[in-house]
């Protein structure tokens, strides 16, 4: 029941709810006061009623924590603090930078303590109440808790940015029981002072002040608002973790080492790809324990004490074993190495991200407690105890003294120090020797390849070394488990080194072929670039160079070098060595990478789900030409399958078929190459006065094509493969290539079929840019990773989106500043051009355009400086010229042509009496981003208005970001902006709070718009002649509302009639211009607006039902009706006599045929028209309810009462004016609006309704005859209706009665009782009225006449 009143929540709980929320605050007990700042104690209680009646409370979970231990007070405090004084953090975070250090950080702020939590659980009333939880009845964890302060980017955020808190962070560790090991959390829980229902791949848990989701289920995570200028709350969440939580995790380490409590490294966080929003700590964490300064944290366990990463050296554990090493270290080691290099993590530069995981294993491992220990004596040896005390305890007596002699050998394998790591490596200070020279194997499988590959002998395999215990041994000492492809390129880049360039010799080339040989039959290769193989001369080269086979119409081989011909084909293949065709196109190959870490066809798709297939391609492609400065811009629907010989590759194949291609007269720079590369990002996003800075139409094409591609000048050829399946030499980091200058010169010629669907006719490749998207077909989109489930596209879909673009081109010329022409065209299987649609514009001052273009790059140019000043926004520019917009459309039967006038006002900056409006980079998102140079849009606005407008012109004006967007407005001008967008680009940017993009929208619609309407308006005055406006019935004008009320005005927009805002004394200034008609909303314009164009979709709907037209109900009509009749104009009401004045009423009601306004008694709208004319007559009501045809022929009863105005009921909600005017109905009938109700057509309608009344075969007929045919209406009211307006006609028309009521005579509406002697019968009858004689009135029946009737009819 509250639910249902409450007005801000209607959801009601259930007690299973309930119950369930029970159940998660029992599971979340033993963590709920772990972050708490002051509350140390929490009980959940049941309130139940008792036995005797009275209020009975049980305990149902009851949590404590106390402090074991204050390891590190936090500052201002001591070790013999309080609990509370401990844990109140963000207080004594606050007072430490409040104090004497003037708010500097130096890393002094930290704390410790631990913690012990209790947590109790009434298993009795917990099952009482119902509640299933598997939560254990009692629990009990002591925790290490470390609290460290931020000193960098999340200080001074902190300090900058409102709302944010200070940058405190603390981390968790839960230990055991006795608090000499670490049992680390199944995964670890977020907290922002309180658990979060957010977990983290960590093995601990994180407190700190997190900016989270509104749904409060995952952090924020920084998106691509920061490189669009916007700041976004995770930044905050990110320098906390990378600086605070970082600080408190290496802090809770050193204390976990220095104690000696086991297991820490166990916890140590993986820097793994999927980190997703953890990934700042993570990183932080290793770049502060691999540093190679004296502050490196002491975390690596010695058996004196921490050690630091430059006292550790790491071994191959496959070297020795994990027994060797101790099962415990072993597993800490494997972790450490997984966080040291993970497969494709994307680590920051600096790290050591060459690491490998095999080299990171601990040296000198004790087998007990798994710890490390700095080397004190030369590296590389045996040392008595650890690991050869290991070994020789499970060695056969007489290898004791081998085993010991080794012990003073310096053989011990270390790790040697990657080419390509910045760190210190300690087993770089230990000599390096080398116990074997060829490659030896334990594999039988593996065939001998003398002198580079040997088998162990047969007598080393048996026996001894048999026993798998010793694997790693034989390994350590540099026998193979097998040979893999590793071992066959290391042999054959020893052999290329060795012979130093000069050729091999028979024998040697015979072994690399062998070795090649059996390289290929490997299920793992690398790349080709790491293999050699012999030439055709004999040298040996990396395959990367190389190639095989032989294409015939390849005409320039003479600098290829071809793969030795005792190199089978099949080798050549599975070794990946490049065929003729693609090496040939390799050395003029240009990578096009697109500087992408992601998945370049998951980024795509993500950008493209925004982004709805229509004619927006063709306009983002418009949009991307006018920014360039192209000025003709033309569009080809191409029919044509091209060549299918001489391709790029086999794969090119498909792409040879139909396509879109667009020309434009511009050519293509290396910036704007690189630019087009930068998904979402762009090479405009230093250049605001190009529309297209944000960066993501180009896009959009993908919505066509897989492959998009351009030629450009006719030097560079450009294809953008995100598959990497069409273009030769495509891969994830460069999903693309391209050709250009003598490169393409040298491809054009041999590969003429890729070049042939660049050719246009009456088009030139040079000095433009060729566009081609072949269409995706049927196997493409199949096989598209971008649309997985997309359609294919043939040119028919590509003209049926022609004519829908036809249809904005008409205007889409308006604010674009370079391009002028835009053509649509067919080309034909044939190969022949046919245009189908053209616009051009004509520009009365071209240098206008030229001026502005100029002003906004400009300004544009200091917008990007990081001391921009914001001043320039308000040195206003402004450019008014004329525009003829000519278009010629053949996609009819018929050609045709029109031509339009309009006047644009172009405007770039603020008004500069507006210089507040964008407020301190303290009190606004968008003053902060402007004063930092970090926004990137230019104050650009326009309007444009039609000068030549005619009947014929009936287009809704819209809203532009340069070009046209799917949202109309109320003005009779178009509007231009460059306004902030949301993702999909099809509407303006909202946002549920204020930012930075919102604020800017609503500047430039409250600020600059206007001024630039004004400028608009002001030049059109100096354009056109200023005569009187003719009265409009268009409704496209906007009308003063000097007299309307509220009601009558919401009315009025409801159906779409422009109406100026009331208070700026629009009327005082429309009156002192002089001109004879003021645009007013009254009355006569009114209805000439309902009979004009704008509400020609509502007349065209009707009949309908009310309630479904833009009045809304029968209050909307009777509203309006009632302000039309009661409001005649002024000359009608002044100094008139009555009959003027009803001569001036009939003449209004006349002007309302053809409006659609008449709403009848069904409840359904109408027009009035002077044929059918509705019945204007209170007795509507005789007609039962369900009679729908008849009611249809009837005025609504509220609308009756407009021109009748009933007596005032005791209590009524109409306002006094609907009883104080006069009768109207006269004058409704006189002027043909309505016609009257007569008896005559009473009569008909009553043979509708009560056919057995009306024509009934006897003098008199039973009331149970016809009673429920009246459907509802109470007979009694119904009869007496029936005589009143009867008698009403009489009186009309006196005095022959028979005469009025012939119409009637024959229906039974006669009521009268039945009397036998003296009895008045129950039994009701009705007489015909021609039979009325029968019936005698009671109160006028004389007594004789009593005395001669034994039987007596009276009139009831």
């Amino acid at each position: 029941e509250q639910a249902g009143e409450s007005q801000i929540c209607q959801r009601a709980y259930s007690e299973q709810e309930m119950r369930d929320l029970l159940d998660k605050t029992a599971q979340q007990a033993r963590h709920l006061l772990l972050f708490t700042q002051s509350v140390s104690s929490f009980r959940l209680l049941h309130l139940r009623d008792g036995l005797d009646g009275s209020l009975q409370t049980d305990t149902l979970l009851k949590v404590s924590r106390s402090l074991i231990k204050c390891i590190r007070p936090l500052p201002g405090t001591s070790e013999s603090a309080d609990l509370r004084s401990q844990t109140r953090v963000l207080a004594a975070a606050a007072e430490y930078l409040a104090g004497d250090n003037g708010g500097a950080v130096d890393g002094s702020f930290a704390g410790q303590l631990k913690l012990h939590i209790d947590v109790q659980i009434n298993e009795t009333e917990a099952k009482r109440v119902g509640i299933d939880t598997n939560v254990a009845i009692t629990a009990s964890d002591n925790w290490l808790v470390s609290v460290a302060l931020g000193s960098g980017e999340s200080l001074k955020m902190s300090r900058q940015r409102e709302g944010l808190s200070l940058p405190v962070a603390s981390v968790a560790v839960r230990l055991s029981a006795g608090g000499t090991a670490i049992e680390p959390v199944n995964r670890g829980v977020a907290f922002c002072f309180l658990p979060l229902p957010i977990e983290s791949p960590l093995l601990f848990h994180v407190n700190a002040a997190f900016a989270v989701t509104s749904s409060r289920r995952y952090l924020e995570e920084a998106t691509m608002d920061e490189a669009e200028g916007r700041w976004h709350p995770g930044r905050w969440n990110a320098a906390l973790l990378r600086e605070a939580a970082c600080a408190a995790l290496v802090s809770a380490l050193e204390r976990l080492t220095a104690e000696n409590i086991t297991g820490a490294p166990s916890i140590w966080p993986l820097l793994e790809a999927n980190n997703g929003v953890w990934h700042p700590l993570i990183e932080s964490f290793y770049r502060t324990v691999f540093t190679e300064s004296d502050r490196a944290p002491s975390i690596f366990y010695t058996s004196v004490a921490g050690g630091r990463w430059l006292e550790v050296v790491f071994l191959d554990e496959s070297a020795l074993g994990a027994a060797a090493l101790g099962f415990e270290a072993a597993n800490v080691v494997r972790r450490l190495s997984r966080s040291l290099v993970p497969a494709g993590s994307g680590l920051a530069e600096g790290l050591a991200s060459s690491v490998q995981a095999a080299a990171v294993r601990l040296n000198c491992l004790d087998t007990d407690s798994g710890r490390t220990e700095p080397r004190k004596s030369p590296g590389g040896r045996f040392e008595e105890g650890a690991i050869s005390d290991e070994v020789s305890r499970s060695k056969p007596t007489e290898f004791q003294d081998r085993l010991r002699e080794l012990a003073s050998v310096e053989f011990l394998p270390a790790k040697r120090k990657p080419d390509d790591c910045s760190l210190h490596w300690r087993s770089d200070d230990y000599p390096v020797t080398q116990l074997f020279a060829p490659e030896v194997s334990l594999s039988l499988k593996d065939r001998e390849c003398p002198p580079y590959l040997y088998r162990l002998p047969s007598d080393l395999r048996g026996g001894y070394f048999s026993h798998e215990k010793y694997l790693p041994f034989l390994k350590a000492i540099g026998v193979l488990e097998k040979f893999d492809c590793t071992t066959y390129c290391r042999v054959l880049e020893e052999i290329h080194e060795n012979k130093s360039g000069s050729a091999l010799t028979d024998s040697e080339r015979k072994s690399c072929i062998e070795l090649l040989t059996r390289l290929s039959e490997l299920s793992e290769l690398p790349e080709p670039s790491e293999i050699f193989a012999p030439d055709h001369e004999g040298f040996l080269v990396r395959c990367s160079h190389l190639c095989f086979g032989s294409v015939k119409w390849l005409s320039k081989v003479d600098k290829l070098r071809f793969a030795h011909k005792d190199l089978a084909y099949g080798v050549c293949e599975k070794l990946r060595i490049p065929d003729q065709r693609v090496q040939t196109l390799r050395k003029h190959h240009v990578p096009l990478p697109f500087g992408q870490k992601e998945e370049l066809t998951t980024r795509l798709k993500g950008i493209l789900q925004g982004y709805p297939l229509g004619i927006e391609i063709f306009k983002e492609l418009v949009q991307n030409a006018d920014d360039a400065g192209a000025t003709r811009l033309h569009f080809i629907n191409d029919r044509r399958n091209l060549g299918t010989e001489k391709v790029l590759s086999d794969e090119w194949k498909a792409l040879q078929g139909p396509a879109l291609v667009v020309v434009n007269d511009t050519t293509f720079n290396d910036e704007d190459i690189e630019g087009i590369q930068k998904l979402g990002v762009g090479s405009k996003g230093s250049q605001p006065w190009k529309t297209g800075q944000y960066g993501i139409g180009f896009n959009c094409v993908y919505h066509v094509t897989d492959v998009p591609m351009f030629l450009s000048d006719n030097r560079v050829l450009c294809v953008m493969d995100p598959h990497c399946r069409h273009m030769p030499h495509a891969n994830t980091e460069s999903p693309g290539g391209m050709y250009k200058d003598e490169g393409l010169d040298e491809v054009r010629d041999d590969f003429r079929d890729v070049f042939d669907g660049f050719k246009i006719s009456n088009e030139t490749t040079t000095g433009s840019t060729v566009f081609r998207l072949p269409l995706r077909t049927l196997e493409t989109a199949r096989l598209s990773e971008i649309f997985p489930a997309a359609k294919p596209l043939n040119s028919d879909d590509i003209y049926k989106l022609f004519k829908k673009f036809a249809e904005d081109l008409a205007e889409i010329l308006l604010f674009l500043s370079s391009v002028k022409t835009i053509q649509l065209s067919e080309l034909g299987t044939d190969g022949k051009l046919t245009k189908v649609f053209e616009t051009s514009s004509t520009i009365s001052d071209p240098s206008a355009c030229i001026r502005f273009r100029g002003e906004c790059q400009k300004i544009g140019r200091q917008l990007v400086q990081k001391d921009f000043d914001p001043k320039l926004l308000h040195s206003c520019t402004q450019e008014v010229y004329e525009a003829t917009i000519s278009t010629h459309n053949s996609f009819s039967q018929e050609p045709d042509s029109t031509s339009s006038k309009w006047i644009v006002a172009q405007q770039l900056g603020l008004p500069a009496d507006s210089a507040s409006v964008i407020p301190s980079k303290d009190q606004s998102k968008l003053g902060y981003a402007v004063s930092n140079g970090e926004w990137k849009a230019l104050p650009k606005v326009g309007v444009a208005a039609r000068l030549d407008q005619s009947k014929k012109f009936h287009r809704e004006h819209r809203v532009f970001n340069l070009l046209p967007l799917p949202l109309t407005t109320d003005l009779p001008v178009h509007i231009n902006g460059h306004f902030a967008l949301d993702p999909s680009r099809r509407s303006l940017w909202e946002a549920h709070s204020s930012d930075a993009s919102a604020e800017w929208n609503n500047l430039l619609v409250s600020t600059a718009l206007p001024v630039c309407y004004a400028t608009l308006l002001e030049a059109a005055t100096q354009r056109l002649p200023l005569e009187d406006p003719i009265e409009s019935d268009d409704g496209k004008s906007a009308f003063l509302q000097e007299d309307l009320s509220e009601d009558v005005s919401e009315v009025l927009q409801r159906l779409g009639l422009p109406l100026i805002v009331r208070g700026r004394r629009f009327t005082d200034c429309m009156k002192s211009s002089g001109l004879s008609y003021v645009p007013n909303a009254n009355p006569d314009n009114i209805i000439n607006y309902l009979k004009g164009v704008r509400c020609s979709a509502l007349r065209d709907s009707l009949p309908i039902q009310v309630e479904l037209t833009p009045f809304a109900g029968v209050p909307g009509v009777e509203t309006l009706m009632h302000y039309l009749l009661t409001n005649l104009s002024l000359e009608d009401q002044t100094d008139t006599k009555d009959s003027e004045r009803d001569s001036a009423e009939i003449r209004r009601m006349a002007s309302l045929i053809s409006t659609p306004l008449n709403l009848t008694a069904d409840g359904m709208l109408r027009i009035f028209r002077t044929e059918n004319l509705s019945f204007l007559t209170e007795y509507v009501r005789l007609i039962p309810a369900k009679s729908t045809d008849l009611l249809s022929q009837f005025c609504h009863k509220k609308i009756q009462e407009v021109f009748k105005p009933p007596p005032p009921p005791p209590s009524t909600s109409l306002p006094v004016r609907y009883f104080s005017s006069p009768n109207r109905c006269p004058s409704a009938h006189k002027s043909g609006l309505y016609r009257k109700f007569s008896i005559a057509e009473f009569r008909r309608c009553l043979g509708n309704f009560l056919p057995a009344c009306g024509s009934p075969n006897v003098p008199c007929i039973p009331l149970a005859r016809f009673e429920t045919q009246l459907r509802g209406l109470k007979f009694a009211d119904w009869i007496r209706d029936v005589w009143k307006f009867l008698s009403e006609e009489y009186e009309i028309k006196p005095p022959e009665i028979k005469d009025v009521l012939a119409p009637v005579s024959d229906a039974a509406l006669v009521p009268a009782s039945f009397e036998w002697e003296k009895r008045i019968l129950s039994c009701d009858f009705l007489f015909k009225v021609s039979h009325a004689a029968s019936v005698y009135h009671k109160s006028t029946l004389r007594p004789q006449d009593l005395e001669k009737k034994s039987k007596r009819l009276f009139v009831s």
